[in-house]
């Protein structure tokens, strides 16, 4: 048997300076890093716009819920005098103190907890019986009543 070189590839055993016996490179193409560099902008836009859409919008919403406002009524009624504490608009609570009996208040809530709280206790020993109730579009929400020395009633109700 006799020997045989190898089969010769075009280019071959050409090589290149230091790399004898290695084929040639093809030629380069053009560059993909503007690609990619490119690709990566455009997601980072897109990240970022998306978050400002969903950002914005919750922003919207939570602007429009703290304005909402919501009417209400509230009553006291027994007979001789009460002192009255209830919530008028945003966290403000205001007294009325040995009010008259029947007694009624309309408020307006406003914020983004609108809870409506009405309380009262009977004035003086003698007792009596007292009641109270929120009131809504002329619904009643909710009522309490008790009777008796310092009879104490309290009507709580958050709205949405």
């Amino acid at each position: 048997m006799t020997y045989q070189p190898p089969p010769q590839y075009p280019g071959y055993g050409q090589g290149y300076p230091g790399y004898p016996g290695y084929p040639p490179q093809p030629p380069k193409g053009k560059p993909v890093w503007p690609w990619v560099l490119g690709g990566v902008f455009l997601a980072i836009v897109l990240t970022v716009g998306g978050c400002v859409a969903v950002f914005g919008s919750i922003a919207y919403r939570i602007d429009k819920e703290s304005k909402k406002e919501i009417s209400v009524t509230y009553e006291i009624s027994g007979t001789g005098s009460a002192d009255i504490s209830y919530t008028s608009g945003d966290f403000d609570t205001t007294s009325d103190n040995d009010a008259p009996l029947p007694w009624t208040k309309a408020v307006t809530l406003t914020g983004f907890v609108r809870s409506g709280r009405v309380s009262a206790t009977m004035s003086g020993t003698t007792g009596g019986t007292v009641s109270c109730r929120i009131l809504r579009d002329g619904k009643v929400i909710v009522e309490d009543s008790d009777s008796g020395s310092y009879a104490y009633v309290s009507c709580y109700h958050t709205f949405d």
